[in-house]
């Protein structure tokens, strides 16, 4: 049996001011290159394998908490999964479905690692960035999410490395003092490849609604993966 493969997609749908055949929304699509292993030439929404080294790294501790909070943490672990992401978790599967966290355990929770995921892999794709400045942190759930639209060129600059390394993702929210917007991500679906595809994933999707459509100012897409990308009048569920 082919071994299964982590994986994360986002399904980004944008806002528009005026509706087009009863759509008021835009979706996000790229268009994968001839030259991709899986599924070449296809339309797909942004994704990617989820990378524990990276996606359930200790470091995003330092990026959503300030120093008070984080020794509470650290002392009392338990504190991460009852009190900072209670809505987070509560409200979703991925921890149940995968099964092998203890609330005793200094870890990132499944229902994070799997946002941070889905959140890195649209930012290598396509170069948008879904973060907000660092405050007090709110932890509630929310329905709309928030791209960075400050420091463009900073930005563009992370793009290229992260591409080049994508260990350096969590560098750049240390570095910029912002935290990356997994409150506005909502579980969808969980997906595994059927089993007579020799290449396959178990892929969590989420979903996340945008005000506006982000400008091609603030979208530089991976040309080593992708082709191009358009944000389409779409219905997910017609």
């Amino acid at each position: 049996m082919n071994q299964i493969k982590k994986s994360a997609t986002l399904i980004i749908s944008s806002a528009i001011q005026k509706s087009v055949n009863n759509f008021n929304y835009k979706v996000m699509l790229l268009k994968r290159n001839s030259r991709m292993r899986t599924a070449p030439n296809f339309h797909v929404y942004p994704g990617g394998k989820y990378d524990e080294a990276i996606d359930e790294s200790l470091n995003w501790l330092d990026v959503f908490f300030f120093s008070r909070d984080l020794e509470k943490i650290k002392s009392n672990p338990k504190l991460l999964r009852k009190i900072y992401f209670n809505d987070l978790i509560n409200n979703n599967s991925i921890g149940s479905l995968e099964n092998k966290q203890t609330n005793n355990s200094l870890s990132i929770p499944l229902e994070l690692s799997y946002r941070l995921c889905a959140i890195r892999e649209t930012f290598e794709e396509t170069g948008l960035l879904l973060a907000m400045k660092k405050h007090k942190l709110d932890t509630q759930a929310k329905l709309y999410s928030s791209y960075f639209k400050e420091n463009i060129n900073e930005i563009k600059d992370w793009h290229k490395i992260i591409k080049r390394d994508s260990s350096k993702f969590v560098d750049m929210f240390l570095e910029m003092n912002i935290i990356p917007d997994v409150f506005g991500l909502h579980e969808w679906a969980n997906w595994i490849t059927p089993a007579h595809e020799k290449i396959r994933f178990n892929t969590f999707f989420f979903m996340c609604f945008l005000h506006d459509v982000p400008s091609n100012d603030w979208l530089d897409i991976n040309t080593d993966e992708i082709d191009s990308l358009e944000v389409k009048l779409f219905c997910l569920f017609h």
